[in-house]
This record gives C-alpha cells, structure tokens and sequence, in this order.
C-alpha cells in the first residue's frame, strides 16, 4: 500500500469520525464533514486512479432506490410553480445521493466501525453531561428541571432529533457490550452512562423514542438470552432502565401528561370543523395535542393532495409549502402552524412526490430490510424498524440533522456482516 493510499485512508477514516460526533453541533458546522467526505472521495478516484466500485452486488442494489428516488425529486423541477424552493429543497436532499454513493463504493473495517460507534457514543454523552449541567444551573435559578425542547434549546436541538440521536447511543452501547470488544472499566463505565443516557431520553419526553429505546434494549436482551449468553450484569442494566422509566412517571407531571398523549385525541374535532368549512379561533387551536395535531397534518395534506388531482406525481416539494399554507390561512391554522412539515414521513413523501415517489420510497425501505434479514445483521435491522417508527410522528428527512443522521448510519451499518461480529466476539 503506497503512502498516497495510507493518506486518503486516514483522511476518509477522519472525515467518518468528525461526522458521528458533530451530530449534536449545528449543521453549519456539521456539514463539513460531508464536504470533506466528499473531496478526500474524489481526489482519491482522481490521484489514485481508482474507478468507481460497489463494495459488493448487495451494495449495487442498495444504491439504486436511493438514486431513483432523488432522480425522481429532480423530476418534480419539471412541474414545480416555484422553482426557487424546489432548488433549495433538492440541495437539502444531496446527502441522500452523496452519503450512499460514497459508503457503498468504499470498505469500512470492522476495527474501524468499532472505533467509529465509541467514537458518536462519547459525543453523545458529552452532549448529555452539558444539558445536565445547563438543567441544573437553570434549576438554582428557578427551582425547576428543563425538559422537552427547553432542555436541549441551549444547543439548538428539536427535542426530537436528539432523542434519536441519544436512542442510537443507547442501542449501539448495547451491541458493543455484547461484542466483548470492550476493556471491564470500560464496559462498567457505558452501562452507568446509558442509564444516564435513559434519563436523557424521558426528560426530553419523545413518546415514541422512549417506547421504541425501551423495546429495542428489551429485544437485543432477549437475543443474548436465546443465544444463552445473558450475564447479571446485564440483568441489572435491563433493570436498571425500567426503573428510570417508571421513576420518571411518579416524579415529573411534564413527563407524565406528555407521555399520557399517546391514547388522548384531545382537538380532533378540530378535523371535523374544518371539513364542514368552519374557520378555527386561537381556542380551537390550543385543544390540538401531539397526537390529534398530527393526524390534522395528515388528513388535510392527503385531502389537498386529491383536490388538486395530484395522487400520481403530487404537489412537488417546491410547491407543497406554499398550497398547503394556502389551505391553512382559510381554515384557521395559519399564522400558527405555518411552514409546518406534515410529521409523517410517508404522507410528506406521497404529498410532495405523489404514488410514484412513496413507490421509490418503500422500495427502497424494502431493499434495506432485506438486505438486513439475508445478513442477519440484527442491528441494523432494530435500527431500520425504530427508523421506520420514527417516521410515523415526524418527517425525519425533512431537515439537514435528519437525513445525514439516518442515511450515514444505515450505509454503515449495512457493512456489518453477522459472521463478522460473532466471530469477533467468540474471539473475546
């Protein structure tokens, strides 16, 4: 290997890491990462005289339904009233194509995999250990814990997003657990912290993420268990996390109303107004919860999407913006909620890119499932199901930290192969 390969083998290894741990930094900052992902990537096809080339056929197929996908989102230029937005949101979607072509066509090891996952955990953590702090400060102040989005503004977070950042943390500390990669201080040290992480995870009150975490930690248990391999150690983290949960519910009224939502429907008649064309007030507004605000996103977008005829090709991303808003200042939901997502990654997409591009979409949701199963790589496929959950409540691909987020750990995760790990940890 000559030294030019060595260089571009570090600077694409370093590109990776700056990635994973500026998940909890701005985007602006963030996004340097990928251009410098992207400069190492050319100038090494350039210098070293390499071609493109999948990793292997499965990563050949991977990329494909990513390629339709943003094909067809450059296809919605052709019918799109605003093209200045349809630009700016296409130049959102680049990560979709650049982050896939890149890591499908280049090898990450497993050692390197390892170092990359430690790596997103301590950030995450780090992150975790200021909000604390920022929380505590705010409560000598006040006598009162931040939670929800008050807890994370400090870093500019949605409350959300960094549930979902926080969940991955978890998930994969549980996989190197199970690993045996892990030195004994060091595997003591992430289980205490992960409780600290679970904390994390209900004070930002993220309904689904909390359930999803607690079910996903539950099922990689429950595989060590099959495979005979469940310590006490274990056991007590398991443990340990069920009783921040249900800590959680006695010692917060924020956290308890919050996560109370799930079954409630609380200003659903709000849908029922509107569809009768009654114009809502500032009263109606306040009865919408998470939930029932939701399912007013969705009905209306779908609606809309059939009054204007646009079931097959839909209302273009440039364009959804401005008809949906539209549709708000008649039936009384705008100034609020305007510029809104639809907070449902399925509709969004079947809003904006129609029957043709939902399609593209589910493809390629199925192509990574079944990429998953046939490696039986377990973890990507918890992370795949959360993904999928995720999407129900929120249109995760619609802003920058979402995109990069779920698209750079699917691709790298893909590259886990199940003999790899198991022999890694029969080793340990």
């Amino acid at each position: 290997m000559s030294k030019t390969t060595t260089y571009f083998d570090w600077a694409f290894f370093g590109s990776l890491i700056f990635i994973a741990i500026s998940f909890p930094i701005s985007f602006k900052v963030s996004n340097w990462g990928i251009v410098s992902l992207a400069i190492v990537w050319f100038f090494e096809l350039l210098l070293v005289k390499k071609r493109i080339q999948f990793i292997s056929k499965r990563s050949r197929i991977i990329f494909f339904p990513f390629l339709a996908l943003f094909l067809w989102q450059v296809a919605t230029l052709l019918y799109t009233n605003d093209l200045e937005s349809g630009y700016r949101n296409l130049e959102g979607k680049l990560s979709l194509l650049i982050i896939p072509i890149i890591l499908l066509t280049r090898q990450v090891s497993f050692v390197q995999l390892v170092v990359l996952f430690k790596a997103y955990i301590y950030a995450i953590l780090f992150c975790t250990l200021f909000l604390f702090y920022n929380s505590g400060l705010h409560y000598l102040e006040s006598s009162r814990f931040l939670t929800y989005h008050d807890f994370t503004a400090v870093l500019g977070f949605h409350a959300v997003f960094y549930s979902y950042y926080t969940y991955l943390a978890i998930v994969i500390s549980a996989f190197l657990l199970e690993l045996g990669v892990l030195k004994k201080i060091e595997r003591t040290g992430l289980l205490l912290l992960n409780v600290l992480l679970f904390v994390a995870l209900v004070i930002s009150a993220s309904k689904n993420v909390l359930i999803v975490t607690t079910l996903s930690v539950l099922t990689l248990g429950f595989y060590r268990v099959i495979k005979g391999k469940f310590t006490l150690q274990r056991a007590a983290f398991i443990l340990s996390v069920v009783a921040v949960v249900c800590s959680s519910f006695l010692i917060s009224p924020n956290i308890r109303m919050r996560l109370s939502e799930l079954g409630k429907f609380d200003g659903i008649e709000n849908l029922q107004k509107v569809q009768q064309g009654e114009k809502l007030d500032h009263e109606d507004r306040i009865k919408f919860n998470g939930t029932s605000l939701r399912i007013f996103f969705w009905v209306t977008g779908i609606e809309i999407v059939a009054k204007n005829n646009s079931q097959i090709l839909g209302l273009t991303p440039g364009d959804r913006r401005a008809i949906i808003n539209e549709e708000y200042f008649k039936n009384g939901m705008n100034p609020a909620y305007e510029n809104f997502n639809l907070h449902n990654q399925f509709v969004q997409t079947y809003v904006e890119m129609g029957v043709i591009g939902l399609s593209f979409y589910l493809i390629l949701l199925t192509v990574l499932f079944s990429t998953a199963i046939k490696t039986k790589n377990l973890l990507l496929l918890i992370f795949l199901s959360a993904f999928v959950v995720f999407q129900m409540t929120e249109s995760v691909l619609e802003r920058n930290k979402g995109i990069v987020f779920f698209i750079f750990f699917i691709i790298l995760l893909q590259q886990l192969r199940s003999v790899n790990y198991e022999n890694r940890h029969n080793r340990n």
